[in-house]
Order: structure tokens, then C-alpha cells, then sequence
């Protein structure tokens, strides 16, 4: 785990995000995404962690990745890898940091679509995020109009106006 009083603290997250344990793999993704670190070397490894064999050490990198404040250009390649995992919170915390890092790209819509339409209000204000990018999910976010939830009815309205 990264030292306190590191003199660099990138580097040991960095280093910890390639530990054998997953604990501390977690903990130093969790971490970069609580405090993010805008360097490229950062950016690559967490990239790198959205290959992980443990769900949630992809979905935390995906998660400091989209909360990264730099340029996270060199990770676009794996976040859209990261749509199609087979876990769906890897795939929805994929696509949120799509929309917040890259939102001319129009990947993330099926994810978010699908998220729409069984419910979840947080798809549908990403896909209110992506503008016009998200045209295709219309269908999908007049489907979350006759959901139970007043919430989801409410935002899947203030989206589609």
C-alpha cells in the first residue's frame, strides 16, 4: 500500500495498482479515483487495470479514470473495451467516465440505453449528457416514461426535453 509521506505518491499507487494482492489493487484504484492524479503514467495504469481479473478493481479503475482531471486520451481504447465486460457495473462505470471524458463519442449509448430502460436515473442523465450523441436511446428513454419510479419518470422527461 502506498507510504504516507510518500515523496511520490503517483508512483505508489501506481506500483500498488500492480500488486498481486487485490486488496491493495482496490485500494490504490479507489484512491486515485477519491484524489485523482492527472499524469499520463497514472492514466496508463489504470487503463491497464480495466483488463484486471477482479470486477471491481476494473470498475474502481474506470470510476478514477473518468474522475482524472488530465488528459486521459491514451485510455479511450480500453474505457470502450470496458463497455462490453461481462460485469454491469464495469460497464456502466465504463460508460459514465466515457460521457464525463469523452462526450462527442457515442460508444456509450447502448450501455446507457439499456440502463435506461430497466431504470436506472443515472443512465438516463448521461445520456442527456451525450446531446445529440444520444439520439438512438429515444425509444429507450420513452420506455423509462412508464417506469414505477417517479424519479426515473422525472428525469427520463427532463432528458428527452
Amino acid at each position: 500500500m502506498a507510504a504516507i509521506g510518500c515523496s511520490d505518491p503517483a508512483a505508489a499507487l501506481v506500483r500498488d495498482l500492480e500488486s498481486p494482492e487485490v486488496s491493495v489493487r482496490s485500494a490504490a484504484a479507489r484512491r486515485l479515483g477519491e484524489t485523482p492524479i492527472a499524469e499520463e503514467r497514472v492514466v496508463k495504469a489504470l487503463a491497464a487495470r480495466l483488463r484486471d481479473d477482479e470486477a471491481e478493481v476494473r470498475r474502481l479503475a474506470a470510476y478514477a479514470i473518468g474522475r482524472t482531471g488530465g488528459d486521459v486520451a491514451s485510455a479511450q481504447n480500453e474505457l470502450k473495451s470496458a463497455l462490453d465486460d461481462r460485469s454491469v457495473p464495469v460497464r456502466l462505470t465504463a460508460a459514465y467516465a466515457m460521457v464525463s471524458k469523452f462526450p462527442a463519442d457515442d460508444a456509450p449509448v447502448a450501455v446507457l440505453a439499456k440502463a435506461a430502460r430497466e431504470g436506472d436515473p443515472r443512465a438516463i442523465v448521461a445520456l442527456g449528457q451525450l446531446g445529440p450523441v444520444a439520439r438512438a436511446s429515444v425509444a429507450d428513454l420513452r420506455i423509462a416514461l412508464g417506469n414505477r419510479s417517479t424519479l426515473v419518470r422525472v428525469k427520463a422527461i427532463e432528458t428527452l426535453n
